[in-house]
């Protein structure tokens, strides 16, 4: 991926035996974004009853560093996952290999996934500031 002059975001498929089953294309972007919708993302995982799932995209420019919008997306897609009791395994970003750095970026390794998973309520809207963070939870009032 890391050769496409385009940003692609792809899902790879896993099945219950941990093994990769199918890699489903689901979205085609810009130089520099490519946009998805949790729907799209979802899409394949549901309908091809996957036990788990990847997602893995590529950066044209070469740095395997997240966006902000990759901190985004990796947030809500980790709050839906939750709900749809789909497990989310890693979030790769494709780069191309510089002297110094990685030629990817994996978000399970950096060590983000894991108080993303433990927290209880996630705001996939709130700037990260480049984590993704534990929430606090808020207590609900009850009229009377």
């Amino acid at each position: 991926m890391r050769f496409l002059a385009h940003e692609y975001l792809r899902v790879v498929l896993v099945n219950t035996n941990r093994s990769s089953s199918k890699l489903v294309s689901v979205s085609q972007g810009t130089l520099n974004e490519a946009l998805a919708h949790p729907r799209e993302i979802f899409k394949p995982v549901i309908f091809f009853s996957a036990f788990a799932f990847l997602m893995v995209h590529n950066h044209p420019n070469g740095a395997p560093s997240p966006f902000e919008a990759d901190l985004r997306l990796t947030r809500r897609i980790l709050a839906a996952s939750k709900v749809l009791q789909l497990q989310l395994i890693d979030h790769v970003i494709i780069g191309s290999p510089a002297p110094g750095r990685n030629s990817y970026f994996s978000f399970k390794e950096e060590g983000l996934f894991r108080k993303a998973w433990r927290a209880v309520v996630l705001d996939p809207d709130e700037p990260s500031n480049g984590v993704l963070e534990d929430r606090s939870i808020k207590p609900l009032s009850c009229p009377n």
